[in-house]
């Protein structure tokens, strides 16, 4: 919503158009009630848990010629109660919120590099650092036999810092003039706690330290604020940069995790 009260053109491309288009006519409201009446406010269709849709996506924003500037990585599920997979066979915590970003970023990639300057955000997680530990490369895509809800989230979450660097890096390799960051938006009660009560929607009830629009302020900060010019490969809380976990700063587990997404995309395309 700030977005579009600063004069953005803003998409909202999310798997379920039916709620996104309620999300919309609510933020249309809003908007009106405010005395702003000129505004571009879209929705599109996107399921970042399916490679296909991610492509169907990028290609008609593509054919479209559009600049893009902002890029919100936003995604997510959480502590889904059975290993669950994706259309395409990935375990879907990680198919949807380390993967199917990866995707979209790279399909991507040539209208940022062509509207720039331009902003990669990433919503990660303070779950990225609990339970510590690093991520599990040797387990891509993430086995069944392995899997654990909570453990799955925290894995995924890890990899949005990590993928989120490694963009910074190779972006900032060619002077693309596209920065990468990511953030910890806070704990709200949102819909991405409906898998579960206890490890879903009560534990986020409990630990709650903010409300939706006090949640959205790190993600507008990193997409729009004058002072993160040029900044990149940071992780942001509370519109300030604070250090990640010492297991999201490790480049060889960016590296590793980057080549089998890259694999895991390509095979999906042939």
């Amino acid at each position: 919503l700030a977005l579009v009260r600063g004069g953005a053109e803003v998409v909202l491309a999310c798997r379920d158009v039916k709620k996104a288009g309620a999300a919309r006519a609510n933020m249309a409201s809003a908007l009106e009630a405010a005395g702003v009446f000129r505004y571009n406010l879209q929705v599109a269709k996107l399921n970042l848990g399916s490679l296909s849709s991610v492509q169907q996506f990028a290609d008609s924003w593509t054919r479209s010629s559009r600049p893009l500037h902002m890029l919100c990585l936003n995604a997510g599920v959480m502590a889904i109660p059975e290993y669950t997979t994706s259309a395409d066979g990935i375990e879907l915590t990680m198919a949807t919120n380390h993967l199917g970003h990866f995707a979209l970023t790279k399909a991507l990639s040539s209208a940022l590099e062509a509207s720039a300057p331009a902003r990669v955000v990433t919503v990660s997680s303070e779950a990225h650092r609990n339970p510590s530990r690093p991520l599990n490369v040797d387990d891509l895509p993430p086995s069944k036999d392995k899997y654990d809800d909570w453990g799955a989230y925290q894995q995924s979450k890890l990899a949005n810092i990590l993928f989120s660097n490694e963009l910074a890096r190779r972006l900032n390799e060619r002077s693309a003039g596209v920065t990468s960051n990511a953030l910890h938006p806070g704990v709200i009660v949102t819909e991405l706690g409906r898998q579960q009560f206890l490890k879903g929607s009560a534990l986020l009830a409990a630990f709650q330290d903010r409300n939706v629009e006090q949640g959205a302020a790190t993600s507008v900060y990193c997409l729009t604020s004058k002072n993160l010019e040029g900044v990149s490969g940071k992780y942001f809380r509370d519109c300030a940069e604070v250090p990640a976990s010492p297991f999201a700063l490790d480049v060889e587990a960016a590296q590793r995790l980057w080549r089998w997404s890259e694999k895991v995309v390509a095979d999906h395309r042939r």
